[in-house]
């Protein structure tokens, strides 16, 4: 089934940032080439993308491309169906991701893949207490090159951005 993907450019004029997080906001998907410093701080761009923007945001740290193996991590109730939307649009790739579910969300039943033609992902269980340290690991033994979660996750605040985009060294989709 082919996907029809529009696009568009403008040329304006302004501060970078502010003209980015602008453009951001009519659009449904933005991403950003290197979103943080080598020194581990996001850049100007990719904080004010962050914060103003109500699209989803897919930011790649310096020097890397998304790969084909992604993580998506289901640990909030209110985005989970973007995530979910997400991982499923790469499940028909090489790039099908693992949902890493907490056991709350999963209690839920709001993680059913009820969309028509939908392959069920492979899913392991993410602690509710699980910080960065557990999540850099699972990226690390599951060979993550990409991470997807929701923009309300514990794991979404720019002070955990920063650490997931210099410490986990993959590239981040935050679904809105």
């Amino acid at each position: 089934q082919a996907r029809r993907i529009a696009w568009s450019f403008d040329v304006v004029r302004g501060r970078v940032a502010q003209v980015m997080s602008e453009a951001a906001r009519s659009a449904r998907l933005t991403g950003l080439g290197s979103g943080a410093r080598a020194a581990g701080r996001l850049d100007s761009v990719a904080r004010a993308a962050l914060l103003a923007t109500d699209s989803s945001l897919l930011l790649v740290p310096p020097g890397r491309r998304p790969g084909t193996r992604w993580l998506a991590v289901l640990d909030t109730p209110r985005n989970a169906r973007a995530v979910l939307t997400l991982a499923s649009a790469l499940a028909s790739t090489s790039a099908a991701p693992l949902l890493l579910v907490t056991p709350a969300l999963e209690a839920t039943g709001l993680i059913q893949m009820d969309y028509p033609g939908a392959a069920p992902l492979p899913r392991i269980s993410l602690p509710e207490s699980a910080q960065l340290p557990e999540l850099f690991a699972l990226l690390r033994t599951q060979n993550a090159q990409g991470l997807i979660v929701a923009a309300d996750s514990r794991f979404a605040h720019p002070t955990a951005v920063e650490r997931l985009l210099t410490e986990g060294g993959c590239a981040l989709l935050l679904a809105r």
